[in-house]
């Protein structure tokens, strides 16, 4: 049947108030996503969604929301329409590459992160989410370092990328190697309480206590509850039997982790070995 003049027209503007509306409740989702109230952020997606079909930042935003939720299978699917739709934007194979990430489904999300690089070969993050992914969860440190070389490449004033790989440097057992690149990480950002721990293990690796020592203090002196620094100076104070200190380490251990078990017994038998 032919539509006439005057249903054309009604037709019309039933879908500009259905655009309206639709953009009215995926500005009200973006409110309650805004305040992690994401049950109420995704029904007003949903419904934005429901009236507009074709309207695409409610997918997205709703998988956001969804990734955040933990809904994870949820999340991909709606990334997955996204990119069915808009197969050149990188950020849908980014953000689906995350939540295969944590679902442990790791060739999906490398796989996903290679699509990212490939529509935008800047975009860095995907670089750091391989390397990690290969080196952590695979132990292909060589292939983790080659997408660190190519980032740094593109980037080389980038204190996160020689951070990166100088942990992973510290894996393959090249200290020195290792120390250069946190220290170039540190200079890069000298307020990095990390980067200072990382190159005091690499020291300590090396048999430098003395400088291991120091970052690992300058560790706490920017981040007094890293726990690991505590950790690794208490492990060391071990090692030269200065068990005093190094029960104080380990008291601070606790006071940031209360249930480590492996800590309270490591005072207990500390405790037997000093007299009292």
């Amino acid at each position: 049947m032919v539509e006439s003049p005057l249903e054309k027209n009604n037709h019309k503007e039933k879908n500009v108030s259905n655009k309206e509306k639709a953009n009215e409740h995926f500005e009200l989702g973006k409110t309650y996503s805004n305040e992690k109230n994401y049950d109420k952020a995704i029904t007003e997606f949903t419904e934005a969604i429901r009236l507009d079909p074709d309207f695409v930042k409610p997918y997205r935003s709703r998988g956001i929301a969804y990734t955040d939720m933990g809904k994870i299978e949820l999340a991909i699917k709606d990334f997955t329409h996204l990119i069915a739709i808009e197969p050149e934007n990188y950020e849908n194979y980014y953000n689906r590459s995350v939540d295969y990430t944590m679902i442990n489904e790791w060739d999906k999300a490398l796989d996903d992160l290679k699509q990212t690089i490939r529509l935008n070969p800047n975009y860095m993050q995907a670089y750091y989410n391989i390397a990690w992914i290969y080196s952590e969860t695979k132990g292909w440190h060589d292939e983790a370092i080659e997408f660190l070389n190519q980032a740094l490449n593109a980037n080389p004033e980038n204190a996160y990328i020689y951070n990166n790989r100088g942990v992973i440097y510290q894996r393959k057992g090249w200290f020195n190697e290792a120390i250069d690149d946190l220290t170039n990480a540190i200079r890069l950002n000298p307020n990095d309480a990390d980067s200072y721990f990382s190159r005091g293990s690499a020291y300590e690796c090396k048999g430098d206590l003395s400088n291991a020592n120091k970052d690992y203090q300058k560790t706490l002196e920017l981040q007094s509850n890293h726990w690991l620094a505590h950790y690794n100076l208490a492990l060391m104070y071990v090692k030269i039997r200065d068990y005093y200190k190094a029960i104080s380490h380990f008291k601070n251990v606790l006071r940031i982790q209360p249930d480590n078990e492996k800590v309270k017994q490591a005072i207990v038998e500390l405790k037997t070995m000093r007299e009292w």
